[in-house]
């Protein structure tokens, strides 16, 4: 995988994926010695309707409310949401 996600990701091999996405490690090159991150990339409908207009919405609700409570060690640290 030769792909940088967000211009920052280097993805280095699926974890997992489902339905609505894939997992990936990734290192991040952004950061001295590329230290390995777990990236979540989401599969939405091409579409423009509005069940995908609220699931971006609560998308970027959730990330800005875990991006606040990050700083407790059982939450994971959101770093990007792009």
């Amino acid at each position: 995988m030769s792909q940088l996600l967000g211009g920052r990701y280097q993805l280095v091999r699926v974890l997992g994926s489902n339905a609505l996405g894939q997992t990936y490690l990734a290192t991040d090159t952004h950061f001295p010695d590329y230290p390995e991150r777990v990236v979540r990339e989401l599969q939405l409908p091409n579409d423009r309707s509005r069940s995908q207009q609220f699931v971006v919405s609560l998308l970027k609700k959730k990330a800005e409310s875990l991006g606040r409570l990050s700083s407790h060690d059982r939450i994971p640290k959101i770093l990007k949401f792009f």
